[in-house]
This record gives C-alpha cells, sequence and structure tokens, in this order.
C-alpha cells in the first residue's frame, strides 16, 4: 500500500463499506467469500474492496467501537 492509505466509504442504502487501496484500472473483480468482492490490478494485488451486509453482519458496529477507543 503506497503513502496516500486507506479511504473508506459506506452506502446505508446498499449496506456496503467501500476499502479503497489503490488507484487505477482494475483487471478483475473475485469474489472471495459470500458478499466480499475485491477488485485486482494486472499483478494481481488488491486495490480495492467492497463489503456487502455490514450493519447486517455487525461489521459496521464493530468499526465504530474500534475506531472511538484506538
Amino acid at each position: 500500500m503506497g503513502a496516500e492509505g486507506v479511504t473508506l466509504d459506506y452506502s446505508a442504502e446498499d449496506d456496503m463499506l467501500y476499502f479503497h487501496f489503490k488507484d487505477g484500472p482494475a483487471k478483475s473483480v473475485e469474489e472471495v467469500e459470500d458478499n466480499v468482492m475485491v477488485e485486482l490490478d494486472k499483478e494481481g494485488a488488491v486495490m480495492a474492496m467492497e463489503v456487502w451486509g455490514v450493519r447486517k453482519k455487525g461489521v459496521l458496529e464493530q468499526l465504530t467501537r474500534a475506531a472511538a477507543h484506538p
């Protein structure tokens, strides 16, 4: 991962959390487990990840608690 870090975006409408690690064109998108998609560059490095159903799974609440208590 470069110096730019990770950006997160949450869509309440879709209940989807998007992690963006790296800019550039994605070569492929793969579902790595149920409701988890990764975007890969031409070298196979992860550029981004989508996690669907984060509120339903309790992931959003866990991340919120973790961010409040670093």
